[in-house]
């Protein structure tokens, strides 16, 4: 009876199940203690701005600036501070903690596909350890999980084949994070490569394409919040003053054997993983060692 017990708890110990579960775990714990402990320097202003748009409405210049009171301001993240505001007088910091750990966390379980079940917990704990110094609660974490589930949308459907929800989908992206920006070029970027290997041109997913970009103009600042984001995104001196804007020269021993696993795989996979996936994960690759803070978007796609 005590061998019977003794085996029931290797096999459960050893189980994938088991070891995810405890993975999870494990990262939530600290993920949660980063974000209550940790002091994100934009918190404040998130809270503050939240309060603003509700009392005044939309922030049109930079306010809580202390010398450019009437410089003109895009918000790309008015409704997530809106949020931010009611939920942090509601849950407090902790809550808003929780929250946010599971959004970064839902992010990595989406973007694993179901054969690689068994060795989820390492793919999990490595992915989560890189992905931790950009953590907290920040707008970020959204666009981390709406763009894994744009990830997985286009990897069970095809990228020929995106779903009828998709615009409604970047409608609500666009109003909560400037990270749409990345999910639309991804989208092009697959289409524009699959039509070229199919030597094809499909009207379905060109109307879908149309309609997301539109649906992102429906936000309060228009077009505008477009020119924003862009040019945010094009300026190359915020590589060297905005620590986040930096290029990626962390190479920690996380990161080191997630990109040589992830490189060896590719390259033995290549054919398996075709064209698209590898050119999008390329060009994410560039985009995050030019810029820090896109780096999580190629460990998402990279999984």
């Amino acid at each position: 009876m005590l061998n019977k017990t003794i085996k029931s708890c290797i096999n459960l110990w050893s189980s994938p199940t088991f070891l995810t579960f405890l993975a999870i775990g494990l990262i939530s714990v600290v993920y949660i203690l980063f974000a209550v402990c940790g002091l994100d320097p934009d918190y404040g202003l998130h809270i503050a701005s939240g309060q603003y748009i509700l009392k005044h409405g939309l922030i049109r210049n930079d306010l809580f600036s202390y010398t450019m009171t009437s410089y003109p301001l895009v918000d790309h993240e008015w409704l997530t501070r809106v949020i931010l505001f009611v939920l942090n007088n509601s849950i407090g910091k902790l809550g808003l903690a929780v929250i946010f750990t599971i959004m970064a966390i839902s992010s990595l379980i989406l973007t694993i596909p179901k054969g690689l079940f068994r060795i989820s917990p390492i793919l999990l704990l490595l992915s989560a350890t890189i992905l931790l110094p950009f953590f907290g609660i920040r707008p970020q974490v959204i666009s981390w999980l709406f763009f894994a589930v744009l990830v997985r949308t286009l990897r069970q459907g095809g990228w020929q084949k995106p779903p009828l929800w998709l615009p409604i989908f970047f409608l609500a992206w666009a109003n909560l994070h400037g990270g749409f920006i990345i999910g639309l070029v991804v989208l092009v970027l697959a289409m524009l490569i699959s039509s070229c290997q199919s030597k094809s041109i499909r009207a379905y997913p060109i109307i879908i394409l149309i309609f997301s970009i539109l649906a992102t103009l429906i936000n309060p600042y228009g077009v505008s919040l477009w020119t924003e984001t862009l040019q945010v995104a094009s300026d190359t001196k915020l590589r060297w003053t905005i620590e986040e804007w930096h290029p990626y020269l962390t190479f920690s021993g996380a990161f080191t054997l997630f990109a040589s696993l992830s490189f060896v795989l590719i390259a033995h996979y290549r054919k398996m993983i075709g064209l698209v996936a590898i050119s999008v994960s390329i060009f994410i690759l560039a985009a995050g060692l030019s810029s820090s803070r896109n780096m999580p978007f190629w460990v998402l796609f990279t999984l």
